[in-house]
Order: structure tokens, then sequence, then C-alpha cells
């Protein structure tokens, strides 16, 4: 190995070993986490089911709610609602590329065309895509309930083992979210 790869080796281990003492792995802190990831992202993007293929677009989520459900403003003509109401089941993915994080949520949307629901989730600047704004025929809400959420964030600690290889994940019960052995 090259001095530069022997470095790059040794800090690598050095940033496993400072991770792996930060890994304190709870419902609680992985949901604290989740908000935290979600909370700093302007856009996410979403995998649905179509005919043919599960397929994916960025959308502009509000912030989710304290039990992580979230809330979108769309067109009812859109690709998106004719599949969720084939399929309401779909994936979200928050990616902070700058920290490295991420945290990827399954779960169900329910398609809100309630007047005041439309009001209260109508963004200022989105006159220029429904210019009817939330009264008109052309927008209404989508709402995302997670069932599941997966996060991966080595710092701040959510790195369980294998380190830097699986993601935390927590799984909503009837009495809340429940820490979950990770998938491989």
């Amino acid at each position: 190995m090259s001095f530069s790869e022997v470095v790059i080796k040794r800090l690598a281990l050095f940033f496993r070993a400072w991770a792996q003492k930060k890994n304190l792995l709870t419902e609680k802190r992985v949901l604290k986490v989740a908000h935290e990831i979600i909370g700093a992202q302007k856009y996410c993007v979403i995998n649905s089911y179509g005919e043919a293929a599960i397929t994916s677009r960025v959308l502009q989520p509000f912030t989710p709610d304290t039990d992580v459900n979230i809330w979108f403003g769309t067109s009812p003509s859109s690709r998106k609602v004719a599949e969720l109401k084939r399929n309401n089941k779909a994936t979200l993915t928050y990616l902070d590329s700058k920290k490295g994080a991420a945290v990827a949520l399954e779960g169900q949307f329910t398609i809100v065309e309630t007047l005041a629901e439309r009001k209260k989730y109508f963004k200022p600047m989105w006159w220029a895509f429904f210019p009817e704004g939330p009264e008109g025929n052309d927008f209404i809400c989508l709402r995302f309930q997670p069932s599941a959420i997966e996060v991966w964030d080595a710092n701040r600690g959510i790195t369980p083992e294998p380190f830097g290889l699986l993601s935390a994940r927590i799984e909503k019960s009837v009495s809340g979210w429940v820490l979950k052995a990770p998938r491989t």
C-alpha cells in the first residue's frame, strides 16, 4: 500500500471506531434523527407502482408531523395519483448527501380532496402551477402515513452492525414505533 492508502485506511478505521461508540439505537433516537434528516431536505423521491414497473419522481413535501405523516400537494390528473389509486403503497426517500445520511419510509398514501386540507397544504409559490389555487379542480392533497422507517447516518451514530452496511429500522405498531433487526 502507498503512504496515502495507509493514511486513508487508518482514518477510515478511526472513523469506524468513533461511529461505533456513538451507535446508540433506540426507537426514539432513530425517529428523532429521521425527523432531522427529513426536515433539512427540500425535496424527496417517491417510488410507487406503475403499470409495468416501479416509477420514481421528485416531490416537495411539507414538514412531517410528530408521527411522521407527510403531506404533498399535486394535480388529480397526475401520473402519481393514477398509480396511487391502483396501489397506495409507496416508498419515500430523503438523502442528505452533504452529511452522508438517508431516510427511507415505507407506507401508504391517502388522496385527500377536502377544501380545508387543500387550503392548509397550499404553498404560495404553487400559484404558478395551479392558477385556480387550492379551491380549483386541479389541486388535491396526498397524505403519506409510514409503516416503517429506515435511517442510516454515521455522523449521528445510526449505523447498526455490521457497521455501515445496514440501516436502523423502526416499524409502526399499535403501541408506537418499535426497533427491528436490520434487514440484509
